[in-house]
């Protein structure tokens, strides 16, 4: 069950200080974290909920939200929960000026066949 790429909804212009990608740091940090509910697993629930996930420089969380649903209550709340777990996160380097920044992260909730 793999969790995509992360796409920073807040981006440098061309003329800042380009820091090395977050998204792939993020990425590694939910994995750690993430869980497929059982009673998903019983039922053969898959699907690929989105979530909001909002981030100060030092990797506190300062907001999670559900962008786009699974269709399984159960799998949208893993995914929330997945990202509650993980907080505090890793601290992100930012472009100068900016204290934080918002990743969409799709969580894709796939069992082996």
């Amino acid at each position: 069950m793999p969790v995509p790429a992360a796409a920073p909804a807040t981006s440098a212009t061309p003329t800042e200080y380009a820091p090395p990608p977050y998204a792939p740091v993020l990425l590694d940090w939910l994995v750690r974290h993430r869980d497929y509910p059982r009673a998903a697993r019983l039922r053969r629930q898959e699907g690929t909920p989105r979530i909001a996930i909002t981030l100060d420089t030092s990797g506190r969380l300062l907001a999670l939200t559900l962008t786009e649903s699974s269709g399984f209550a159960l799998l949208d709340e893993a995914a929330l929960d997945m990202a509650r777990r993980a907080a505090p996160f890793p601290p992100p380097q930012f472009p100068r000026g900016t204290d934080r920044a918002t990743f969409i992260v799709p969580v894709q909730f796939t069992l082996q066949r």
